[in-house]
């Protein structure tokens, strides 16, 4: 299960410091250790490679927006025991084609040939020889989407309110802190439609909104949240449906994953597209 939701080197290290585990075989533990250590020797490669990446393309007279990954990353104790799978960069329209070039100057390559550049909203990029794999966006959600398209509106002038974080030394820009955790939740949102979100999307947003609580415009996110409520009545009205499911059933199928009442417990789910929780 750790595997599956990119935590394993996070897990390892707290059971690991268990008593208990202390007193058990050490073989136990052997396959997990081989690949919690796999796993943090390819992230801290590919987060050399992202910096350096990133220091190019400044060079190259364009600096992309970063979000998510390395940004949520670096606010873990161990930053590397988060994995990600890709970087995500966000560049304005006019300037995509000029950080195109600079992508492929750098060696990258786009993982799937796009003959029209102006026709997509992102593009995927690889490079030989190593782990890194950088989506470029023009929007952070599909214009096409009809489920959650529309929340690019919210985030049109995020140039205008940029932060820059120090990575290893690095500068690094990104969006204000507020638009980065409204992002994060309307990320794991548009995940929500499609297979579900995980545990580290989860740990990213508590972590994030503990971290810079203080700079987070709470008023901001609370009042997009409510612009949505549209957008439940008329897809999902989820919060009515599945409290109902739950009070009469006591177990619901989610994603084709069961999820079963335990002694009782009371589980309240609510979701919008702005805003997701789970309360126990």
């Amino acid at each position: 299960m750790a595997e599956i939701h990119k935590v394993l080197p996070m897990i390892y290290e707290a059971v690991y410091k268990c008593p208990s585990a202390q007193r058990a075989d050490t073989s136990l533990f052997a396959s997990f250790k081989q690949r919690t250590m796999q796993s943090v020797m390819v992230q801290t490669m590919k987060t050399v490679e992202f910096l350096n990446l990133y220091q190019h393309l400044c060079r190259m007279g364009v600096r992309p927006l970063v979000v998510k990954g390395i940004i949520c990353r670096n606010i873990y104790p161990n930053p590397d025991y988060r994995s990600s799978s890709d970087e995500d960069l966000l560049i304005s329209k006019e300037q995509f084609r000029a950080c195109h070039r600079a992508m492929l100057s750098y060696g990258m390559e786009m993982s799937v040939p796009v003959t029209d550049l102006d026709a997509v909203h992102e593009v995927s990029y690889v490079k030989k020889g190593s782990p890194l794999y950088i989506e470029l966006h023009k929007s952070l959600f599909s214009p096409e989407a009809e489920a959650y398209g529309f929340l690019n509106q919210f985030f049109d002038d995020v140039q205008e309110r940029v932060v820059v974080e120090y990575i290893q030394g690095v500068p690094v820009a990104s969006m204000s802190y507020t638009d980065h955790l409204f992002y994060l939740i309307c990320h794991a949102f548009k995940h929500f439609l499609h297979s579900g979100f995980g545990i580290r999307q989860i740990c990213d947003i508590v972590l994030f909104a503990n971290n810079f609580g203080e700079q987070i415009d709470w008023q901001k996110v609370l009042y997009r949240k409510f612009m949505q409520r549209n957008l439940q009545q008329r897809y999902f009205r989820l919060e009515r449906d599945i409290l109902y499911f739950l009070r009469r059933k006591r177990i619901i199928l989610l994603n084709g994953r069961r999820f079963v009442w335990m002694n009782s417990r009371y589980w309240r789910i609510c979701c919008s597209p702005a805003f997701m929780a789970v309360q126990i």
